[in-house]
């Protein structure tokens, strides 16, 4: 346990392998399209789960495996770091960005043609019987957050979900006049989220910073 800049106290799980192995992997979904992944495997341990990460809009996958010019790769990398402590991560392009197809016709534009596109994907990298039988946690930051809640709420997907920089509810408005404008309902019935799924937390291939 330490405390970081702000006092807040943090805990750090150690790694449990040294080497994690790195696979492009490509999936066919329908309509002649296919989503772009990159997974990321614990070499020397049965891992205990698999991450399914996609990113927020205007992001490929590498927003997962950050590569900061002159620090160790691990540093800024979500799926090298939680792979070292005996986890599959598996990022994924969103159809129509990074590497995944670019569909032009509308109907494949949807949030459900995304959702059932990467739903796809998934059942596909599952028929690998080193993912098979591993509980999936469904990741997801911003844009992403949403994307996989509107996957569990459509294919159930998950046996878990983190959603980072999203609210899962909707939210009211404050004007910079002081007008406050209320959500017009909360109710759980109308909420992706009310679906039996923990959730965990709320809150073009190379990605280099500084540039």
């Amino acid at each position: 346990m330490s405390l970081d800049v702000d006092g807040i106290a943090t805990y750090e799980a150690p790694a449990v392998v040294d080497e994690v192995k790195t696979s492009e992997e490509v999936y066919e979904t329908s309509d002649g399209l296919h989503i772009s992944t990159t997974r990321y495997s614990p070499v020397g341990v049965e891992p205990s789960a698999m991450l399914w990460c996609v990113p927020g809009g205007g992001c490929s996958r590498d927003y997962w495996d950050f590569d900061v010019r002159d620090e160790p790769r691990e540093r800024y990398s979500f799926a090298r770091y939680l792979a070292r402590r005996g986890v599959v991560v598996v990022t994924a392009d969103h159809l129509g960005s990074g590497e995944s197809s670019r569909p032009v016709e509308e109907r494949l534009r949807s949030s459900a043609s995304l959702a059932a596109h990467m739903h796809a994907a998934l059942l596909e990298a599952r028929r690998d019987p080193a993912l098979a039988d591993l509980p999936v946690v469904g990741v997801g930051h911003s844009f992403g957050a949403g994307m996989t809640l509107r996957q569990q709420h459509l294919h159930d997907d998950f046996d878990a979900l983190v959603l980072l920089g999203w609210s899962s509810i909707q939210l009211g408005v404050v004007y910079p006049s002081g007008q406050w404008d209320p959500p017009e309902s909360q109710r759980a019935s109308e909420s992706p989220t009310s679906v039996s799924t923990p959730i965990v937390g709320s809150s073009r291939r190379t990605a280099r910073w500084p540039r």
